[in-house]
């Protein structure tokens, strides 16, 4: 008889102890490992006289080396009393755990599977929850450091499951296993979708907006959602409801709004990539005041569904990435099938820019010498041609644009709330 090597994380628990005696009883050999910090001794003693029964006292936040057949990866605190004894090393157990287990898997060539948990859903209103449920989460709450944790554990076990798939040689998406941030004022099937305003908004999103599904279905895993000006409305990334987005490089500074939240995820390496909003600058502010970089598309370039808006004929929504070339990946077939085509992309006419040369006054002298370089490097490529202009008066166009906005604003309130 071959008995399968089985390593139980988490197995001196209530649900841990049950299954290493039940795969003992199978006919396997059982690796039992467990800090005790929730786990118990005498949920186990009776295995320990069995040949074929290891204790290991050993914490899944370190590296682990064995070699086994399969892995069940059971090791958390659940209870709120122990998960919220040390949020950070909760979050660490199933982050930290996720990633050694994997990587012991696929060392060792090793079938895993993850415990995740139905505090994925967070607070449900359906119950019980169906795999199709999506979930009313509270990711800032107090058992977030569980539900979080959980479930980039689950984001975890996706990407793997990606890699797996290119390693087969099947076809994924150009997106596969690349996390992304999202703007919470962009819906996403099964959570709250709050426009930076819980009280006076706060709605659940039964679908998931084209934009973040086009996404989605090039293999992006999108990770969480990120904070903004209430409303979509300022550009210092202040927040009453969810604190103040800091600077990612100055403590003592803002990151610039509204997109503010993903610009830091971006600039501080969570995610390589992030979709934002803008109207009047929110994309472009804080890219710019966090040294990412930030696209304003065309009006029209994506589907606004799903969006919660704040002008009908200014809003668009684009991402914020490290550097450009990651931004025209990322964009790749994102635009609509109906978005007008660019000569740019055919490479047969000249690209007519223009500017005002009384804007680089108003620019400091650092400022004004990047932007000259940036024009004499665009005119010296032979593709782009500068025309001067005078531009009305930006004083005039602002209250103008502000009379549009609040209207705009004001008209789709009405209906939203």
């Amino acid at each position: 008889m071959i008995r399968k090597k089985i390593l139980v994380t988490g197995g001196a628990g209530f649900v841990g102890s049950h299954l290493c005696e039940r795969l003992l009883n199978e006919g396997n050999e059982v690796y039992c490992l467990d800090n005790f910090f929730t786990g118990q001794k005498q949920n186990i003693v009776h295995l320990l006289g069995n040949p074929y029964f290891e204790l290991i006292r050993h914490d899944v936040v370190n590296p682990y080396l064995i070699e086994v057949d399969e892995i069940y990866n059971l090791a958390c605190p659940a209870s709120p009393i122990h998960y919220q004894y040390n949020p950070i090393k909760t979050m660490k157990t199933s982050v930290m755990g996720a990633i050694n287990m994997l990587g012991l898997a696929k060392r060792v060539n090793a079938k895993i599977l993850q415990a995740s948990t139905s505090e994925v859903y967070g607070d449900p209103l359906v119950h019980p929850q169906p795999e199709s449920y999506w979930g009313h989460v509270n990711p800032i709450g107090d058992r977030a450091c569980y539900d979080e944790g959980k479930r980039s554990a689950e984001a975890l076990f996706l990407a793997d499951r990606i890699d797996s798939q290119i390693a087969r040689g099947e076809a994924v998406g150009d997106l596969a296993g690349i996390p992304i941030a999202v703007k919470d004022n962009i819906d996403w099937a099964g959570l709250i979708t709050s426009a930076g305003s819980p009280r006076a908004y706060s709605k659940k999103a039964l679908q998931t907006a084209p934009v973040l599904q086009k996404l989605i279905d090039r293999g992006a895993i999108p990770i969480g959602k990120t904070n903004l000006n209430e409303w979509a409305v300022g550009l210092t990334g202040e927040s009453v409801h969810y604190g103040d987005v800091i600077n990612p490089y100055l403590d003592d500074c803002l990151s610039g709004g509204s997109s503010s939240g993903s610009a830091r995820a971006v600039a501080m390496g969570i995610v390589p990539a992030a979709l934002g909003s803008d109207t009047g600058g929110s994309i472009r502010m804080p890219a710019a005041w966090c040294g990412i970089v930030g696209l304003r598309p065309s009006s029209n370039s994506f589907s606004l569904d799903g969006v919660v808006p704040r002008s009908r004929t200014l809003d668009v929504v684009g991402p914020l990435t490290k550097t450009l070339d990651d931004c025209a990946y990322f964009l790749g077939d994102l635009f609509l099938p109906n978005a007008k085509q660019s000569s740019i992309s055919q490479g047969n006419d000249l690209i007519r820019i223009g500017w005002d040369p009384e804007l680089l006054r108003v620019l400091s002298t650092d400022v004004r010498a990047a932007f000259t370089q940036w024009m004499n490097t665009l005119q010296h490529s032979q593709r782009v041609f500068f025309v001067e202009q005078q531009w009305p008066s930006l004083d005039l166009a602002t209250q103008n644009a502000l009379v549009v906005l609040q209207k705009e604003f004001y008209d789709d309130f009405l209906l939203m709330c």
